[in-house]
């Protein structure tokens, strides 16, 4: 999503929670437009962490590929090949992989074994899984081909890194599409935000730290609502922007805290005290300043 399109977003969405009800308070309508022209400044979304070859991690693991063979009209069948390269990363395991499928399959092993070659790729303590029985459809041309499941167990495939620059699914981001690393990193950017222009720019600071706290309460009501409906994946390690990595207990206590700065900065620089925020209106979508359609 760009700049606009974010801003564009928070705007209608806020301007419509506000709508809902008409004894909202003016000023909510009056800061999403601001945030909406992305003042007093746009959030940039954050990108995924940059890597390389270098940054794999060597696992014990399998990948699973497919080989075929076609019979071709008056021919019999064609040698054994991989149908394709797996673009999927490895399924960690444990370092004791099985041994070679035998029996009726060693055959067919000893042709995968010949047909299987990896890219660049100087896999160890290589094995080969036959999963299943052959699968009989048509290629293009119509000719009958048959094809099967192989699991090849290696104990260095190469686990690249997420978005977030880490491994595996326990550690989230906002660029790996985490909603609730997103909304803290919104909120704390709208915070300091408000913190920096506290005396030199009222303005700011009172739009900045009204986005701070409704993004705050938005994140935790939409935290409980996910929770309800059982949507919700806990113990997660959250890689923010600006805080570093903090345990789900860590971000949502920080949530609270950033909820609590934001509102009394916005009565010292001349808000409204109490503070309502769209989000507390209870009309949908309660995450107004990190929009998703799924929010509710």
């Amino acid at each position: 999503m760009t700049r606009l399109a974010l801003a564009t977003a928070v705007a209608a969405l806020l301007l419509a929670s506000s709508s809902a009800r008409a004894d909202d308070p003016e000023y909510i309508e009056k800061f999403a437009s601001k945030l909406g022209n992305c003042q007093p400044s746009c959030y940039e979304n954050e990108h995924s962490v940059k890597w390389d070859q270098s940054d794999y991690k060597r696992v014990c693991g399998y990948k699973e590929w497919h080989f075929e063979s076609v019979k071709p009209r008056g021919s019999g069948w064609t040698p054994l090949a991989s149908s394709g390269i797996p673009a999927v990363d490895p399924t960690e395991t444990g370092c004791k992989a099985p041994p070679d499928s035998g029996g009726k399959w060693k055959s067919l092993v000893g042709q995968v074994k010949r047909a299987f070659k990896p890219l660049n790729v100087d896999l160890k303590n290589v094995r080969f899984a036959v999963q299943g029985s052959w699968n009989h459809d048509r290629d293009d041309h119509g000719d009958p081909r048959k094809w099967i499941a192989v699991r090849i167990y290696a104990s260095n495939w190469g686990l690249k890194p997420n978005e977030c620059g880490t491994h595996g699914t326990e550690t989230v981001c906002e660029a790996s599409g985490s909603k609730g690393a997103r909304g803290f990193n919104y909120a704390r950017f709208r915070l300091d935000e408000a913190r920096k222009n506290q005396k030199a720019n009222r303005e700011t600071c009172l739009i900045s730290s009204f986005a701070a706290a409704a993004t705050a309460r938005g994140l935790k009501k939409f935290r409980a609502g996910r929770i309800k409906k059982n949507n919700w994946t806990p113990g997660l390690t959250y890689k923010t922007r600006f805080d570093g990595e903090l345990s789900e207990k860590e971000l949502f206590a920080q949530v609270d805290e950033i909820e609590t700065e934001a509102v009394a900065l916005h009565k010292k620089c001349g808000g409204a005290s109490p503070l309502v925020t769209a989000a507390e209106s209870g009309h949908k979508p309660e995450f107004d300043a990190v929009p998703d359609p799924e929010f509710e």
